[in-house]
């Protein structure tokens, strides 16, 4: 399920997909978002790059939003991670 997951980064804001019951659901998360929640610094990485260490975490966050009713596209804010 996981790794079927694309995604794509366009400067501050990622774009990419999760495979949730045999469909793709498209979400987006930015990278203030994600460095909001966290506490490591990550000045110098890329969304992208935060993505790829911490995919299987977001992904599950996806997945659990949109099992539970979310509208599409998903777009992840701080609270949810």
């Amino acid at each position: 399920m996981l790794q079927d997951s694309t995604a794509r980064d366009t400067r501050e804001i990622l774009c990419f997909n999760v495979c949730v019951g045999g469909g793709q659901v498209t979400a987006f998360m930015s990278r203030t978002t994600w460095l909001a929640r966290r506490d490591r610094p990550a000045a110098n990485d890329k969304i992208s790059d935060i993505y790829w260490e911490n995919q299987k975490e977001i992904d599950a966050i996806v997945t659990r939003k949109a099992l539970a009713g979310a509208r599409c596209p998903i777009i992840l804010k701080a609270a949810d991670l």
